[in-house]
């Protein structure tokens, strides 16, 4: 097992690599992890929130400007007062659409204020911001590599593992992982989002090349 400092780009080029994401694809079919790996991943919605959230979060463990690197808050009431967006048409007149013109110029990505307000509120936690995510002996976002032996006995071989925790303890040997959900975080609904989107999977590759 290897461990490497790289950006986030760096990491997620290395397609010669297996990652949980890429186990996903394969667990669904061949053909949808051969498209995986070929063709660039699309951008929704969903995704860009889930980046913005896991950057911010990065951003007030190290001070490093990961987030402001690649994103800024699109935040309709730093220029508009409340009274004016609840007008009816308003966001069809011109000094809003001049405003939102503006904000294209921005080669970074825009998301909702609602990013800060979820990281604020984690932040809030003295659990979290003292315990759980404490930075003493730990790292944010490192990317390990492993050449894993296939132990088949008729056919052994080999496979190239890449695995990048969010946040890592060394002191006391735990991994963070941050998700975000549509739907309120219930334990049925966080039971039914780790089987749907195959989070046990990644769990397993995490204890397979980080020990």
């Amino acid at each position: 097992m290897s461990k490497e400092i790289m950006s986030n780009g760096e990491y997620h080029s290395k397609k010669d690599y297996l990652s949980a994401s890429g186990l996903k694809k394969f667990a669904v079919s061949p053909a949808h992890y051969k498209h995986y790996i070929e063709q660039p991943v699309e951008e929704t919605a969903a995704l860009i929130f889930g980046s913005a959230v896991h950057a911010l979060i990065e951003q007030n463990l190290t001070g490093e400007p990961v987030f402001d690197k690649e994103f800024f808050i699109l935040n309709e009431l730093d220029h508009f007062t409340e009274e004016e967006l609840l007008q009816p048409n308003f966001r069809r007149k011109k000094e809003y659409q001049t405003w939102k013109k503006s904000t294209e110029s921005d080669i970074r990505k825009p998301v909702d204020e609602s990013v800060k307000f979820i990281v604020d509120k984690l932040f809030k936690s003295t659990f979290v911001k003292n315990t759980l995510l404490n930075m003493d002996n730990a790292e944010c976002e490192p990317s390990y590599f492993l050449d894993y032996q296939l132990q088949f006995i008729d056919n052994p071989g080999e496979v190239k593992l890449r695995t990048r925790p969010d946040y890592i303890n060394h002191e006391l040997k735990y991994i963070v992982d941050y998700k975000t959900m549509r739907d309120e975080p219930t334990d049925d609904n966080c039971m039914k989002e780790i089987r749907y989107r195959y989070y046990w999977l990644q769990a397993a590759l995490y204890t397979l090349i980080v020990n």
